[in-house]
Parts: C-alpha cells; sequence; structure tokens
C-alpha cells in the first residue's frame, strides 16, 4: 500500500540519512564482478539533528524519486531536486508528472488539489535553477549560490538512475565524469549515492538485447576512487521509494526489471585536481 506524501507537522526536525552494515545474509552483494558490502540505508531522527543536509539529486525526470524521499524524510527542507532537460516544455511535462504522483499518493487529493500544484511547481521551480549538468557542478561555493544552500550544509549528491545518451566512451565515463565533478563540490566525509537497476535478465530494448541494463555500467569501485570510498550497497532502499511512490521510467517501459541497489560513496580526504576525465579507449573485439 502506497503511503501518503502528506508533510510532517512544521517545526519536526527532517530525518536524518544513516547506515549499517547488513545484519544477516546477504552480506556481500556481487555487481559486475565486484564485491560491495551489503549496506542498510535508513532515515531516522539521532539524538542530534543536521537540520542544515542538503540532498542534491541529480538527473530528476520525472522527480518521483526525490518527492519519495522527501515523503520518507517528513520533509522537503534540505531536499533539491534538479533535472538536465529545464525547458518550458519539460517542466510542464513535470508539473503534470508530479501532480499526478500526488493524485495517487495523497489521500482524498482533489483536482482543484493537483492544479494548485502544477501552479506551485512552475511558480517555485524556475529553470534556471532546476537546470543542472551532473557532469559539470562547477565548484562549491557556484553550485550553493546557484541551488540557495547554506554555507554551513553537508552536501549529498544522489543520482538515481544515471544515463547518458551518446557519452563519449559509455555509461561507466558518465559515471566518472559525475564523479570527478562531484569531487569538486564536497568536502571530506560526505556522501555520493548512486542508485542502479541490478537485473541480470535479458534488456527488452530491440537494439542491445540480450545484455543486461546494469553491465552498460562497467565495474563502477574504481570510476571514483581517487576521491570517493566505496562503503557498500544497499538493496532495499529503493523499494521503499517504490512504495511511497517511485516510478522509474526504464522500467516502466520494460527496459529493466525492479532489481536495485543503491551504491554509497564516501568523499575522502583527496584534494580536487581541476583536470577533464579521459574517457576510456572501447575494447578491442
Amino acid at each position: 500500500m502506497t503511503e501518503p506524501l502528506e508533510s510532517a507537522p512544521l517545526g519536526s526536525p527532517p530525518r536524518e540519512l544513516t547506515f549499517v552494515k547488513a545484519s544477516s545474509p546477504p552480506f556481500i552483494q556481487k555487481i559486475n564482478g565486484e564485491d560491495y558490502d551489503v549496506i542498510s540505508i535508513a532515515v531516522d531522527i539521532p539524538g542530534f539533528g543536521r537540520p542544515t543536509d542538503t540532498f542534491v539529486f541529480l538527473g530528476e525526470g520525472n522527480f518521483t524519486f526525490s518527492n519519495a524521499f522527501a515523503s520518507r524524510r517528513e520533509s522537503w527542507q534540505g531536499v533539491v531536486p534538479t533535472t538536465f532537460d529545464a525547458s518550458e516544455q519539460s517542466l510542464k511535462k513535470t508539473a503534470k508528472d508530479w501532480a499526478g504522483t500526488l493524485e495517487a499518493n495523497v489521500k482524498n487529493a482533489t483536482k482543484e488539489d493537483m492544479k494548485n500544484e502544477m501552479k506551485y511547481w512552475m511558480k517555485t521551480k524556475p529553470p534556471q535553477q532546476r537546470h543542472l549538468d551532473a557532469t559539470n557542478l562547477g565548484d562549491r561555493a557556484g553550485l550553493s549560490s546557484r541551488l540557495g544552500i547554506p554555507k554551513d550544509s553537508t552536501i549529498t549528491l544522489w543520482f538515481q538512475g544515471p544515463w547518458s545518451e551518446g557519452f563519449p566512451g559509455g555509461q561507466i565515463n558518465f559515471i566518472k565524469a559525475f564523479m570527478h565533478s562531484g569531487a569538486a563540490v564536497q568536502k571530506h566525509g560526505e556522501l555520493l549515492l548512486l542508485g542502479l537497476c541490478i537485473d541480470e535478465g535479458k534488456n527488452s530494448r530491440a537494439d542491445d538485447a540480450p545484455a543486461p541494463y546494469v553491465h552498460y555500467y562497467g565495474k563502477l569501485q574504481s570510476a571514483g576512487s581517487d576521491y570517493y570510498d566505496c562503503v557498500g550497497a544497499d538493496l532495499q532502499f529503493v523499494g521503499e521509494m517504490i512504495r511511497r511512490g517511485y516510478r522509474h521510467e526504464a522500467a516502466a517501459a520494460g527496459h529493466c526489471a525492479d532489481k536495485f541497489a543503491t551504491l554509497l560513496f564516501r568523499r575522502n580526504s583527496q584534494a580536487f585536481i581541476k583536470e577533464a576525465a579521459q574517457p576510456e579507449k572501447p575494447a578491442s573485439s
């Protein structure tokens, strides 16, 4: 049963993202030949609140993932969804999707509620603020100014279902470019998350069947190893987001099943070196 997207009462502290290692099998998840420690991501209220945490969601398509996350966190405070396509047409579609999610998940939502929600979306999420290229985040000061992030805020970067058509070197280099860009804005200890479909079944798309969707990403533990340490992989969190209204567009189109992993990385202490991420050469056939 889908839970409502109603906000917590005003003044309630937003719930904080936490994680622990798995307490029961499986303890290891193999993804593209790499072993990941299985962890459990949770959103709890700790003894000490961190109301200045900011979660920047990259590459949002229908915005149902960040919406579901805000629902679980019981607050929109510090939740900043962004999209690569910030055209007026795209924003109108997003507003419609958003209102549709409201209708599907909020008890007793009316057509007037949906209409008002669309107006709110278009008014408060202008294209110049919402557009963000995950591979070109700029520096911390610039990103914070652009998205209205407080100076004392921690910044968590979250990319659910990263994908780029035609990126030089394929998806692995797209991820590398994103993590390289992320390293320029994050401080030591801040978190970066990647949500991937890890279904090993056949991809139903005619142009690239029967390769499993996840194989296009390659080995990701080393993708950002210059600046990030891999903490592990959560196998349940996306499922909870789905129950709260998240709609994965590729899964809905039959491109992959609802088997996901959320890979968690922590920014290490390596000083950032400004240089372009170099695409890998395709392997010889």
